[in-house]
């Protein structure tokens, strides 16, 4: 008899701690599972953030492509105006053929376009070359006034009409200076000063002009 409840005792610790280690099991298969959901969720987030990201970049990518297309577009209209204005100018400054119109189209332009040839139309208003008196003996009368000083060179208005020379008269250099027919300055005429020579009190200066 005592035998048979040993038995029994025994059977009943076995199938007790039986259930113990089913619930410990249990316990860890649901957390198990728990992780696993969760483990899965955060990919599911991940995943999400990480299609949101591309999706975001792409956006960038062709907003960025978008405005540079606008800007090299806004680039060429604004260069293609600024070129239409300088060659208005360009035809203006030639139309009126002078040193103040050509003075003023590389005032405005900062003389970065058309250089040469704006010294070309230049030289072609002075092509004839002579001395001139600029200053009387007496230091006091001026023939000529300095009108524009520039890159382009010294540039006098007569003040009235003056015979072209040849030469400055009394001065050393130039022993049969004297009156160079055919050639005269009008009163309000530009000429260009090449050199400036003093003889006595006087001032002279090799000028280029446009004979009239």
């Amino acid at each position: 008899m005592s035998n048979i409840r040993e038995k029994i005792e025994e059977v009943k610790k076995a199938a007790k701690k039986s259930r113990r280690i089913n619930n410990i099991l249990w316990f860890f298969v649901v957390g198990l599972v728990g992780l696993a959901f969760y483990l899965a969720y955060i990919a599911s987030l991940a995943t999400e953030r990480a299609i949101e990201q591309e999706q975001i970049a792409l956006y960038t990518a062709t907003r960025n492509d978008s405005l540079m297309t606008v800007a090299v577009d806004s680039k060429q209209k604004i260069l293609a105006v600024i070129e239409e204005a300088d060659s208005d100018l360009w035809e203006q400054a030639k139309k009126a053929n002078s040193v103040d119109s050509y003075s003023f189209y590389l005032k405005v332009t900062e003389g970065k376009k058309r250089n040469e040839e704006v010294k070309k139309a230049i030289n072609e208003l002075f092509d004839d070359e002579g001395y001139v008196q600029l200053v009387d003996s007496n230091g006091r009368t001026k023939f000529f006034e300095e009108k524009v000083k520039s890159d382009l060179g010294d540039f006098y208005v007569a003040l009235q009409d003056r015979n072209v020379n040849t030469g400055v008269i009394g001065h050393s250099d130039f022993p049969r200076a004297g009156d160079k027919r055919g050639f005269s300055i009008k009163k309000g005429q530009a000429v260009k000063v090449l050199q400036e020579f003093q003889s006595g009190n006087s001032l002279w200066a090799k000028i280029g002009f446009k004979n009239r």
